[in-house]
């Protein structure tokens, strides 16, 4: 197995990269096709992911909002919704850069 930022041949079992640092990952991303696992998606495919998970989040707050108890928890999981598709969206285009 070789490192995927420097090429530097990896015995079995190594987690990390004494050339380089890098973390060698245990699992391939997949960045076509259906995968089940949200772990093994490139941040491409997470950053769709959490865009088709915001309108029912935005739904249920709003659903939520007006006068029932459970409207600060949908509050919070829109703002950590937002804020996860937000970082994906960045670490995405910094990796898209490299």
């Amino acid at each position: 197995m070789n490192c995927v930022k420097c090429g530097n041949q990896l015995t079995e079992g190594k987690r990390f990269c004494w050339n380089c640092g890098s973390r060698v990952s245990r699992w391939p991303v997949i960045d076509r096709g259906f995968q089940l696992i949200y772990w093994r998606l490139s941040p491409r495919r997470k950053f769709y992911r959490g865009l088709l998970f915001l309108p029912f989040t935005l739904v249920g707050w709003l659903i939520n909002w007006y006068g029932l108890p459970g409207a600060f928890w949908f509050s919070l999981l829109l703002a950590a919704a937002l804020g996860e598709t937000i970082y994906n969206y960045v670490k995405w285009k910094s990796e898209e850069d490299q």
